[in-house]
């Protein structure tokens, strides 16, 4: 992971659960965007953009996904503790990108990205990007 803003980069920490596992016993694949998804929200609020603000003063829908992707390393199983470092290590004029790694202690076991927009429904009522706020690249540390 490259340099970063560690205010705007809180680690995501749980134990994994019977049902996250598939039949071998290792996380299925999908859990981990499923977990991507919640790092990315929380990095988005310590960030200071929280959910209602981001549509209220920003007249927003929130940030959807437009890409992601992972390499998987290592499996991780029941009763195992993870944690994931998320930080956004680029911004553009209306997406950022942010980089995931699931730890097991020292050891790195996914690395994922993911693509985001800033987005709102145009007047045909179709998703788009609107241009990221200047405040939130700074948050950020992508200015």
């Amino acid at each position: 992971m490259s340099k970063k803003n560690p205010a705007a980069t809180p680690t995501y920490e749980f134990v994994v659960e019977w049902g996250d596992c598939d039949p071998a016993d290792i996380v299925y694949y999908p859990n981990y965007y499923r977990w991507f998804d919640n790092a990315s929200h929380r990095l988005i609020v310590a960030a200071g953009y929280f959910l209602d603000v981001v549509r209220d003063e920003h007249l927003a829908l929130g940030f959807p996904l437009v890409n992601a992707e992972a390499s998987f390393s290592a499996p991780a199983r029941v009763g195992d503790h993870l944690q994931i470092h998320s930080q956004v290590i680029a911004a553009g004029r209306k997406s950022f990108t942010i980089e995931h790694e699931v730890m097991r202690a020292e050891t790195v076991l996914v690395v994922g990205r993911e693509i985001r927009i800033m987005g709102k429904r145009n007047a045909n009522g179709i998703l788009e990007a609107m241009i990221l706020p200047e405040k939130l690249k700074q948050a950020f540390g992508v200015e």
